[in-house]
């Protein structure tokens, strides 16, 4: 399916996505991001089967209660349910998705981990060589990779070899997510967000050879405490050499941008659920003056779920459990090789 999609460039509708087979699945954690995942799992009829939360809060109870799900309050009580469970959906506080990962490699049954875990490039690398030999399937969920225009996306920029320039902007609000998240996660800020548009760039180019040319970093404003990171790339694709640009200023209050430059269209992403494309250039007289302005149309994802969230959980399911290859997927490989553009931003 996905791949007759990104043939022709498809957008996908959420809602017309099944999955026949009832599947037992557990989840990792009773906040927001679980609680999107429940609604998900319950739309393709499958039951949340057991939820673990390490607090004994009154959410859980009161999620375990809705969904009539079986509720426990520890990471080892999943080793005595894995048969009982086909999938495992890990939601838990960023702090603890790196000993998440370290119980649920050894469980053998698919793993869906909710983004950033607070492992470095080079200690994710040495993790994943040792658990080789676990052959548990590990999928890192980052949905944006799953919205619902991505195939129409690359689609239009594969399209007649056309793509001339790509050029990002990122202002993520550094200083408020220390507030609210706490300055344990100073060090780790560019997995927990910036990460999210490193996936999304790197999966539109097939993850291929990409080379930094140069790194530039200062500071925008005197009392920042972050500094601003300029990366200069040379993506080698469809067999010639395309340039991009990474910006990426904390604290700037403006939308992100993803810029793609083609000959005869622009493709501009801003904010990330919405997607515009400029063409031709109509000229109009004001004042006896040419005002300039193009053609332009636009596309914004369906918010009924989580955005992604539907064909994400549907991906993993078909590729883990139904051999159906998902060519948006993030694996180890691939979090590694963003870990480590993560780490020059920093």
């Amino acid at each position: 399916m996905q791949k007759k999609l990104l043939k022709n460039g498809k957008i996908i509708f959420p809602s017309n996505l099944k999955i026949n087979k009832k599947l037992n699945i557990g989840i990792i954690g009773s906040g927001k991001m679980a609680q999107n995942y429940m609604e998900v799992i319950k739309s393709f009829n499958h039951k949340v089967s057991v939820i673990i939360s390490l607090t004994k809060n009154a959410n859980a109870k009161k999620l375990a209660k809705k969904y009539n799900s079986e509720i426990y309050f520890s990471y080892q009580d999943a080793k005595k349910l894995k048969n009982k469970i086909d999938a495992w959906i890990v939601c838990s506080k960023w702090e603890q998705l790196g000993n998440a990962l370290k119980t649920f490699i050894t469980l053998k049954k698919p793993i869906l981990i909710e983004k950033s875990i607070t492992m470095s490039s080079i200690s994710l690398s040495k993790y994943f060589k040792k658990s080789q030999n676990k052959k548990t399937k590990v999928f890192f969920a980052y949905n944006r990779n799953y919205y619902d225009y991505i195939f129409y996306l690359i689609n239009k920029i594969k399209k007649n070899n056309s793509l001339k320039y790509v050029e990002a902007n990122f202002y993520d609000s550094y200083s408020k997510i220390l507030k609210s998240k706490g300055k344990t996660i100073k060090k780790y800020l560019t997995y927990y967000i910036t990460s999210h548009w490193i996936v999304f760039i790197l999966k539109i180019f097939d993850l291929l050879n990409i080379k930094v040319l140069k790194v530039e970093k200062k500071k925008l404003f005197t009392k920042s405490q972050f500094s601003s990171v300029v990366l200069l790339f040379r993506l080698k694709y469809q067999n010639k050499v395309i340039f991009a640009k990474l910006f990426n200023a904390p604290d700037v209050p403006k939308n992100h941008e993803i810029d793609f430059y083609l000959k005869k269209s622009h493709v501009k992403i801003s904010p990330i659920e919405k997607i515009a494309i400029y063409k031709d250039l109509k000229v109009k007289k004001i004042n006896k003056q040419n005002i300039y302005a193009p053609n332009t149309e636009y596309f914004k994802v369906d918010e009924k779920f989580k955005p992604g969230l539907r064909f994400l959980y549907y991906s993993f399911i078909k590729e883990s459990l139904f051999k159906e290859k998902c060519l948006l997927k993030t694996d180890q490989k691939d979090l590694i090789k963003a870990y480590r553009i993560c780490e020059l931003l920093r």
